[in-house]
């Protein structure tokens, strides 16, 4: 999984004989991009959360056929965008491990036990732009997690043939719920909005809302 240049680079001047994955953090957002990296012999592309579903199937529509894509489906919504950001991810990321977490969903943090929360997430600090103070979108992923389930469907139609989970450092228990999750919504073939919904309150216990869904369309 690279998404360094020089990196890609320099295995291609080596010869290497890796499977070269990019990273979401390269920002492939059309089908020239795509082109540009094919030359470095990359075999999968992890497409932006950015994207709109119809701007992933346009773009895998136009693309190099010798290439899969991955999109991610589950956790970590961000308001900014992966490729361009800058921020440093402390050790706050994964605050249960300095919070005492002992394994069960009921002593997950919760957003205000992170102390402070800029500590490992820049992207948390308050600042202004045009006058106004930026605002943040308060997320508590461990109970409520974002998610494309509702979107599996049109997105295996349109050619993507992997599904990530991000999330890394979470608790063992909510990636085995998740990685179920995905896991039973492909599998059953019943993809439906109701179905998914159904599906996503009986692993989570609690309903998943709206603005909480990964792609728009």
């Amino acid at each position: 999984m690279i998404a360094d240049m020089e990196l890609l680079i320099q295995l291609i001047e080596h010869r290497s004989k890796l499977q070269k994955q990019l990273s979401v953090l390269s920002g492939v957002f059309n089908s020239k991009s795509v082109d540009f990296f094919k030359q470095f012999d990359v075999s999968r592309i992890v497409l932006p959360r950015e994207m709109s579903v119809l701007e992933i199937a346009q773009l895998i529509t136009n693309a190099n056929k010798a290439i899969d894509f991955e999109t991610i489906v589950m956790f970590q919504k961000c308001q900014f965008i992966d490729s361009f950001c800058g921020f440093y991810h402390a050790f706050n990321y994964r605050p249960y491990l300095v919070h005492g977490y002992t394994g069960t969903s009921s002593s997950l943090p919760t957003v205000s036990d992170y102390t402070p929360c800029h500590v490992g997430h820049g992207c948390r600090i308050d600042y202004v732009c045009n006058g106004k103070t930026v605002k943040h979108v308060t997320n508590n992923d461990f109970f409520t997690p974002y998610c494309a389930a509702c979107s599996l469907g049109t997105l295996l139609k349109v050619g993507v043939k992997h599904f990530k989970i991000a999330g890394r450092g979470y608790p063992v228990e909510l990636i085995e719920k998740s990685i179920r999750f995905i896991r039973q919504t492909i599998e059953t073939g019943n993809l439906s909005v109701a179905q998914c919904r159904k599906r996503y309150i009986s692993i989570f216990g609690k309903d998943c809302a709206s603005k909480k869904c990964y792609y728009t369309w």
